[in-house]
């Protein structure tokens, strides 16, 4: 940063205090922005999630998609699957059926 011309001479210490403090201002926001950059691209990487409708025995689920079987909601957490929910560790129970609303 060059000194401003409008200061007296004996007013370069200030120049030279803008220059460090603008230096570190500059490191910090760089360090916030690239933390900020990190968060958004490890949520951006995450399985958008989708409810399929009832469960169709033989199709393939990905992670992120939930389904109803038997009453219940039932997400996936496998990469691909073609098993059964509560079948095996690929589905997790989301939504326990309720009583029937007689």
């Amino acid at each position: 940063m060059r000194p401003d011309p409008k200061l007296p001479a004996s007013h370069g210490y200030v120049s030279k205090l803008l220059s460090i403090f603008s230096s570190g201002v500059n490191e910090l926001l760089r360090k916030k922005f690239d933390s900020i950059e990190a968060r958004l691209a490890a949520l951006e990487a995450r399985p958008e999630l989708t409810y399929e409708g009832t469960h169709e025995e033989g199709r393939e689920y990905r992670r992120g998609m939930f389904c109803t079987r038997g009453g219940s909601v039932w997400y996936c957490r496998a990469e691909r699957t073609t098993e059964k929910p509560g079948a095996s560790a690929d589905w997790a129970l989301a939504v326990k059926k309720g009583a029937d609303a007689r």
